[in-house]
C-alpha cells in the first residue's frame, strides 16, 4: 500500500520522524511510530536525503519505491529508497533488535491517516 501511494508523489520533507509528500494537490504527512516491545527491545530509524535542499524545493517526483526487509535472526532492518527520475531521492532505514536476542515485538511503522496508510516496516 505504502509503495503504490508514493509512486508519482512528489517528495517535500525527510527527516527521522517521518516525511511529507503532496500528491493530487493534497499533502499529506508520513509519521514513523516506534513501539519498543517488552523487556530490553528497541527501534532505530534514521533517513538518507540524496538530494540538495535546493533540489528538494523542487519537490521531486517519486517514479519508484523498493522496500527490502532483511532478518538475520539477530535484528530486523527494513530499508525503503525513493527513487527520483535518474537516481535515489531518498532512503529510510528501520533497525528493531533486542539486547538479549529474544523477540520481544519491537516494531517500527509508517503511518498517514488521510492516506489510510498504516504499514509495519521492520519488527522483531
Amino acid at each position: 500500500m505504502l509503495k503504490d501511494f508514493l509512486v508519482g508523489a512528489q517528495l517535500k520533507k525527510l527527516d527521522d520522524n517521518g516525511f511529507t509528500v503532496v500528491k493530487n494537490n493534497k499533502e499529506y504527512h508520513f509519521k514513523f511510530d516506534r513501539d519498543e516491545g517488552d523487556c530490553c527491545g528497541y527501534t532505530e530509524i534514521e533517513t538518507r536525503l540524496y538530494v540538495s535542499n535546493s533540489e528538494l524545493k523542487n519537490n521531486p517526483i517519486i517514479t519508484k519505491v523498493t522496500q527490502k526487509e532483511n532478518d538475520d535472526g539477530e535484528e530486523d532492518l527494513g530499508v525503503i529508497t525513493l527513487y527520483g527520475e535518474y537516481k535515489p531521492i531518498g532512503e529510510i532505514i528501520a533497525q528493531t533488535s533486542s539486547g538479549s536476542g529474544w523477540c520481544y515485538g519491537a516494531t517500527v511503522s509508517v503511518r498517514c491517516e488521510l492516506a489510510g496508510v498504516d504499514e509495519i516496516i521492520s519488527q522483531y
